[in-house]
């Protein structure tokens, strides 16, 4: 995902600022510990795990200030 996509996207706009990315299984765990099982989101922020529906990917918030309102 870095060079793929974040780097490219640096090299193109400028400074870009990460909100949220990779998560580890266990912090993970502890956020959606009151709210959703670990598992439905293991496709979303964990990238090397199946979520129950079998999807793999990799998320990241992503804000490119050059697009933000000034």
């Amino acid at each position: 995902m870095c060079t793929q996509l974040l780097e490219p996207l640096r090299d193109k706009f400028g400074g870009i600022n990460i909100l949220s990315s990779f998560r580890s299984a266990a912090l993970n765990d502890f956020c959606n510990r009151n709210s959703a099982s670990n598992g439905k989101d293991y496709a979303g922020h964990i990238w090397d795990r199946r979520d129950v529906d079998g999807h793999m990917g990799a998320t990241a918030c992503v804000v490119v200030p050059s697009f933000a309102d000034k």
